[in-house]
């Protein structure tokens, strides 16, 4: 987990700079498709500049209090060498 900004922690996914290319780009909507799984990118960097890219993630279906949703983890990306 990375602190981008006072209180707001996310958790690091490390990714070389072809796998965060290859991400399709949604900075103002979500993906259609909700599949478990399913990831993209949406730059961040107006709100957090050590941290600009941020990978969107369906991660598992809601529990009861949220039937038919589906859950969205977001990482800060850390670009690592191939």
């Amino acid at each position: 987990m990375v602190e981008i900004r006072p209180g707001d922690w996310h958790p690091v996914l490390e990714l070389t700079q072809t796998e965060l290319d290859d991400l399709l780009q949604y900075d103002h909507t979500l993906p259609t498709g909700v599949v478990i799984g399913k990831r993209w990118k949406r730059n961040v960097s107006r709100w957090y500049k050590d941290w600009p890219w941020s990978v969107g993630e369906y991660t598992r279906e809601s529990g009861p209090q949220h039937p038919g949703e589906t859950d969205i983890t977001w990482y800060a990306v850390r670009i690592v060498p191939p």
